[in-house]
């Protein structure tokens, strides 16, 4: 799992999709803090959090459909299933390397209610009670991995029935 993680960490760190993740939150969350907090001297950072939450919710699928497809199209999905690593170790190196990628501006966005500390007084309790929205993204980065793990069987239809995903025709 370790492995894993690593792998797929620094594939992140090499290619352009992770540092366009990165960069595309950053300039939005930046662009809201600068306009909200800055611009019109509002001392409350949990706007920016509310309104920016929507934000990270369309940018984590974008990271989290490439992973597993990724594996598929380069004919990798083969070689991770033969080593001697669980399915759940696989999903679980990747979901952890997916959520340090995440992670890294979710830690720069930390740093901007400092910056309003420099300008004023800020209440800190209610902007650090903002970040509570923050589980209910990795929950959504999980919910998204719990669809994939079919793209690695040969017959996904098999493998949405074992899992329940099927869907049943509507009553007439």
């Amino acid at each position: 799992m370790l492995a894993i993680w690593k792998r797929e960490f620094k594939s992140y760190l090499h290619t352009v999709i992770g540092w366009l993740f990165m960069a595309v939150i950053l300039f939005f969350v930046g662009l809201y803090f600068t306009a909200t907090n800055l611009l019109y001297g509002s001392a409350y950072f949990s706007n920016v959090i509310s309104a920016c939450g929507f934000i990270l919710l369309l940018a984590v699928p974008i990271l989290t459909m490439r992973c597993l497809a990724e594996e598929r199209k380069n004919k990798t999905d083969q070689l991770i299933l033969t080593a001697p690593v669980s399915l759940g170790k696989i999903i679980a190196g990747k979901f952890l390397a997916l959520a340090s990628i995440f992670t890294i501006p979710i830690l720069v966005i930390c740093l901007y209610p400092l910056i309003l500390m420099k300008f004023g007084n800020i209440p800190v309790a209610e902007s650090r009670n903002s970040w509570q929205t923050e589980p209910e993204i990795f929950r959504a980065e999980l919910h998204s991995f719990r669809r994939e793990p079919e793209a690695f069987r040969a017959e996904p239809e098999v493998s949405r029935a074992e899992h329940g995903a099927w869907q049943m025709e509507p009553a007439a």
